[in-house]
């Protein structure tokens, strides 16, 4: 957080994905990046969802 009582977008979305799917559990990964000259990313790992039929 960047300071007491503000809420920055990524905390936002946490907290709204956090709503929307009814849970709080730590779903957030580091995943390393394969090639050394691009960042590390984040990705959302959420288990034992529902499959979307098409």
């Amino acid at each position: 957080m960047l300071c007491p009582g503000y809420i920055n977008n990524a905390e936002l979305f946490i907290q709204y994905l956090d709503y929307v799917t009814g849970r709080s559990e730590e779903v957030i990964r580091q995943v390393k990046s394969m090639d050394p000259k691009l960042p590390n990313v984040a990705v959302f790992i959420y288990r034992d969802w529902p499959e979307v039929s098409r």
